[in-house]
């Protein structure tokens, strides 16, 4: 169930959820911000402050996947629980937007989703923002798809949820009660460690593999925190993004999208031989 779970939510996310909306729903600042009040902030405050923050929606998902019974329904609560930590939005779509707001002139609306898309500010000059969002968009490739379905896998809903959250704390953390924030940044670089990885393979299977096999073995001996650095890398070496003169935010478009077919490829693979040898 799922396998077929996440070939559902990646169906769903990549052909009928089209939102260029990438920020976190408004709900989520307010529900940290409860937090920060003096009564709540005396738990959640500390060292074991982060696992506190994630308990209510983390136990509500776990009791609710036990008790779940029934294989439709535990196939509707895994999809929809692989779909949310998909998203929010699609950074690939608003990169495509923003490389038509370029091409067309727009600099407004082009800084707009730059921004957007990378979280932060960006640089206003070309090449420097479209390096930018290439770079983006390749940690995007594993917070946004890998890590989720990878987590999803391995602990079904819960671990998607998981993976979700602490995402959204990490990408929060000016919200967050002070001394709650390297836990929560802590627990969003393990939960990294091993799918950055999977995704840097993915990355040198989808694009050019010997110079991503040159490139990892100098980060993969760096601290959980450096996932990004070893996205980033492996993803340009893949890409050749700077190697050439293409635009450096298409040919990580071109990446990405070969590295996510794979993921869509292994998981019809699996769900077809477990269908093919169930008795």
């Amino acid at each position: 169930m799922r396998l077929l779970a996440m070939l559902i939510a990646l169906g769903l996310h990549r052909f009928v959820l089209d939102g260029l909306q990438l920020q976190d729903p408004p709900w989520v600042q307010r529900y940290l911000d409860w937090f920060r009040r003096p009564g709540p902030a005396v738990f959640v405050n500390g060292r074991h402050g982060a696992a506190l923050l994630l308990a209510p929606p983390l136990l509500g998902v776990a009791l609710v996947q036990d008790w779940l019974d029934a294989p439709l329904l535990a196939l509707g609560l895994g999809t929809v629980a692989a779909l949310w930590a998909l998203g929010p939005g699609r950074v690939d779509r608003a990169a495509v937007a923003y490389v038509d707001a370029r091409d067309r002139g727009d600099g407004i609306g082009a800084q707009r989703l730059a921004r957007a898309i990378c979280a932060d500010e960006v640089p206003a000059a070309e090449p420097a923002r479209s390096q930018a969002i290439a770079r983006r968009l390749f940690v995007a490739a594993n917070s946004r798809a890998v890590a989720p379905l990878a987590w999803f896998l391995v602990l079904g809903p819960f671990g998607a949820v998981l993976y979700r959250c602490a995402a959204m704390l990490d990408r929060q953390a000016a919200y967050v009660p002070p001394l709650a924030v390297p836990g929560a940044l802590r627990l969003r670089a393990l939960l990294d460690w091993p799918t950055a990885r999977l995704t840097a393979l993915l990355f040198g299977l989808a694009g050019d593999y010997p110079a991503t096999r040159h490139t990892a073995p100098m980060v993969l001996d760096r601290e959980v925190s450096e996932a990004a650095e070893l996205l980033i890398r492996t993803g340009e070496a893949a890409s050749g993004a700077y190697a050439s003169d293409e635009d450096p935010v298409e040919v990580a478009l071109q990446l990405v999208e070969r590295a996510q077919l794979f993921v869509a490829t292994a998981l019809a693979v699996l769900l077809l031989t477990v269908w093919a040898v169930a008795p």
